[in-house]
């Protein structure tokens, strides 16, 4: 399969009940283990991801295409297919989210940035409106400084934690933000 990526050869190669071993580069995140260690039964993954193909992304820039494969690829099977209605946002769908709580991408494409969001909403998740206000002052290993602010919308008041990076920062390192911001805070969230 000459040319073919790894998830393509995976996909082709794989016969009845299967391991797949995947390595990431020294200092880069693992796995979803480590969110998936600590979780009740009725949270922890059922089946993985199916990849599904950039070209059916058309309505997202190329860069942000890029972005949400190399996110579906990495991913694993405590997530499901996030998508979204805007063409300059992806919502990352974790199993047994609560109201009011959301991770995302955003491409600010007059910007030319990427963000890694954590959005919570104050009058459906009251709940993790100091989880989130603590979580700005805190140190991420793989995410740059945060920052903060209060949107109104329709819907109610949202908290935005938001970490930019540019949208020709190699995707891999914005996903591995994604997995840094999950990793310290959805063990707290899906304790509710």
């Amino acid at each position: 399969m000459s040319g073919s990526s790894l998830a393509d050869v995976r996909k082709y190669t794989r016969r009845g009940p299967s391991i797949d071993f995947v390595v990431h580069l020294d200092g880069t995140h693992q796995s979803t283990a480590t969110i998936t260690e600590n979780l009740s039964e009725k949270t922890k993954p059922e089946e993985p991801e199916k990849r599904i193909p950039a070209k059916t992304d058309e309505r997202y820039r190329s860069e942000f295409v890029n972005l949400i494969e190399t996110y579906r690829e990495m991913a694993g099977p405590l997530f499901r297919k996030g998508g979204t209605s805007s063409k300059e946002n992806y919502v990352v769908k974790i199993k047994e989210m609560p109201p009011g709580v959301v991770y995302y991408f955003c491409h600010f494409p007059q910007d030319k940035m990427f963000s890694v969001e954590l959005n919570v909403n104050k009058a459906r998740a009251p709940q993790f409106e100091t989880m989130i206000r603590d979580l700005k002052q805190k140190p991420f290993e793989r995410l740059p400084d945060a920052a903060f602010w209060e949107q109104k919308t329709k819907d109610g008041t949202w908290l935005r934690l938001q970490f930019f990076y540019p949208d020709d920062a190699l995707a891999y390192t914005v996903v591995q933000g994604m997995f840094d911001l999950i990793d310290q805070s959805y063990p707290e969230i899906s304790q509710y």
